[in-house]
């Protein structure tokens, strides 16, 4: 396990000018999994006010400098650099009332939630891991740093974060950690909904999303009430299908799930096409003409409900799946004397009458079939 040379190089300009540097964090738990980091996150001893100087002024990003926290823009990677600290007295279960900076990595490392993500690494020194991170992270296990209540307390939102890492690394929760998952549960109610919902969406996008939420739907139930654990589905659905197969009775409001309207949309467009299914009051045809082929697909082919497989089954069974390929346009319905809903109508008579053999796919008889209906 060794460090990019680019990184290696950034600590090494930084330890010139007489400060201790080090990779820390998710980046080093990665690269134990061996798995390439997408970024790289430093900490230092140099105060921020000293990291400044050393880099051109163009490539230094005071991004979060009231926390100790400066980008700096290095060989084409964006690098987080921030100083050792520790936090001051939480009153929020979510942010620290100050920030202290120290001199030490040790108490730096103390402050960091799970042992996993406690680890720091350096081009020449190694592996520093003061709370046996490299063995949790062998043997599978997701362990607070300290005592599980008190990190917690701290910060709720690690609460979901420790759950999403299950998800993501398959970690089970050392016992102490997991009572402490569910006992401090509630104070989840004091972090922004923004917060939850990313978690929540990188838990069901973890390759062990969806199966791990059956475990602690209690937990997800303090901030989304009408969450269901999915009972049936395969592979791994997309994040709005995920989402659909979680809220089957509909999403939250756009205030308790702060998501993306696109994603939203497409959510709640799945969510409907499962209803329906489910209530038998569509077959694919219907629902192609409505949604769309590939938007049947997509919120069908995760579920393994026999409702779910012989909608789908009759989908691929479908003459004319794609309402592209339907031998009629709206055009020649307007050239037919046909105006406004009735062109619609149309359409949609013209398209399952095709699908259930009662009309050719083609312009002449569309246009008969059209005529006479």
């Amino acid at each position: 396990m060794g460090l990019p040379e680019d990184v290696a190089d950034l600590i090494a300009e930084i330890e010139r000018a007489g400060f201790l540097c080090y990779a820390v964090g998710g980046c080093v738990r990665d690269l134990l999994r061996g798995v390439e980091p997408t970024d790289f996150d430093l900490c230092t001893s140099a105060l921020p006010q000293q990291l400044l100087p050393l880099f051109p002024e163009n490539t230094v990003i005071p991004s979060g400098i009231a926390h100790g926290t400066v980008t700096v823009l290095w060989r084409q990677k964006s690098c987080e650099i921030t100083t050792f600290r520790s936090d001051g007295t939480y009153l929020d279960s979510r942010h620290p009332q100050s920030v202290t900076f120290v001199p030490t990595l040790g108490q730096d490392l103390a402050r960091r939630d799970f042992t996993v993500n406690a680890m720091a690494l350096h081009p020449e020194k190694g592996l520093i891991d003061p709370y046996g991170g490299k063995a949790d992270l062998k043997n599978g296990v997701l362990r607070c740093v300290g005592v599980p209540q008190k990190r917690f307390a701290e910060d709720a939102l690690r609460i979901l974060r420790g759950i999403r890492f299950c998800a993501a690394l398959s970690l089970v929760p050392q016992a102490q950690t997991r009572d402490a998952l569910f006992s401090e549960k509630e104070r989840l109610g004091a972090v922004s909904a923004e917060r939850c919902a990313a978690e929540l969406c990188k838990t069901l996008c973890a390759p062990a999303g969806i199966a791990i939420l059956s475990e602690y739907l209690p937990i997800f139930r303090v901030r989304y009430p009408q969450m269901e654990a999915p009972a049936a589905w395969k592979g791994q659905p997309s994040l709005a299908c995920a989402l659909a197969l979680c809220f089957p009775h509909g999403l939250p409001p756009h205030a308790a799930l702060p998501l993306p309207k696109r994603l939203l949309r497409k959510a709640e467009a799945l969510c409907a096409i499962h209803a329906a299914v489910f209530r038998g009051e569509a077959d694919a045809a219907q629902l192609c003409y409505r949604f769309g082929e590939e938007t049947v697909k997509e919120a069908l082919a995760p579920c393994t409900s026999p409702a779910a497989q012989t909608t789908l089954h009759a989908l691929f069974s479908l003459l004319c799946p794609s309402r592209a390929q339907l031998a009629l346009s709206a055009r020649e319905l307007l050239a037919m004397g046909l105006r406004g809903a009735e062109i619609g109508q149309a359409l949609q008579a013209a398209y399952l009458a095709v699908n259930r053999g009662l009309v050719k796919n083609t312009p002449s008889s569309l246009r008969d079939f059209c005529q006479k209906h």
